[in-house]
């Protein structure tokens, strides 16, 4: 069985079609591999950094607040005023944060 979410193609034939793109996408990797030998440039290393847990925090707890009053509002202005006011307010708590 394939997991496909493909209701109008039968199984037999996403095999095949899994199967051709398998095919030409080896060699795609295969070409890639060629060209950084040739190349020689190594991958770079990626320098994880940790998270400011209580920015995070922060964030999380001010975006809940707010979201959840503009999951119980219904009116659009209402709404869009909320998001604007909700932006300034992350913004500020990201320009006075570690991160900058």
């Amino acid at each position: 069985m394939i997991e496909a979410g493909a209701n109008e193609v039968e199984e037999s034939v996403m095999l095949e079609g899994i199967k051709f793109a398998h095919k030409h996408i080896i060699e795609l990797c295969d070409f890639i591999s060629g060209i950084q030998a040739e190349i020689g440039k190594e991958k770079f290393t990626y320098e994880s950094h940790d998270v400011d847990h209580d920015l995070y925090d922060a964030i999380k707890n001010m975006a809940l607040r707010s979201y959840s009053m503009l999951l119980i509002q219904t009116t659009k202005m209402f709404v869009m005023k909320e998001s604007v006011k909700l932006q300034m307010k992350l913004s500020l708590l990201l320009k006075n944060s570690s991160l900058t």
